[in-house]
C-alpha cells in the first residue's frame, strides 16, 4: 500500500498522507515514503508550491504511530 500520494498540477504538488485507517499516523514506512518523495519534488524545477494534506475527513495527522512506537 501506498502511504504517500502525489498529485502535481499546475507548479503545485499535493502530497497526501494515506494512512486514513490510522488517522494518517506516521510510521516507518510513511516516513520514508514522505522523504522519498519530498527528494524528488526539491530537485523538480517546476514545482514552486507543496501542499500537504491528509487523507480523509477526520485528521491530518494525529502523529508519531505509538502502536510502532512499542515494539521499537
Amino acid at each position: 500500500m501506498t502511504n504517500i500520494l502525489l498529485r502535481k498540477e499546475n507548479n503545485i504538488a499535493y502530497i497526501t498522507i494515506n494512512r486514513e485507517e490510522a488517522l494518517n499516523c506516521f510510521n516507518y514506512d510513511t516516513l520514508h515514503q514522505l522523504q522519498q518523495v519530498v527528494d524528488a519534488i526539491s530537485i523538480d524545477p517546476e514545482v514552486k508550491v507543496i501542499i500537504i494534506t491528509g487523507a480523509g475527513d477526520r485528521s491530518f495527522s494525529a502523529g508519531a504511530d505509538l502502536k510502532e512506537r512499542k515494539t521499537l
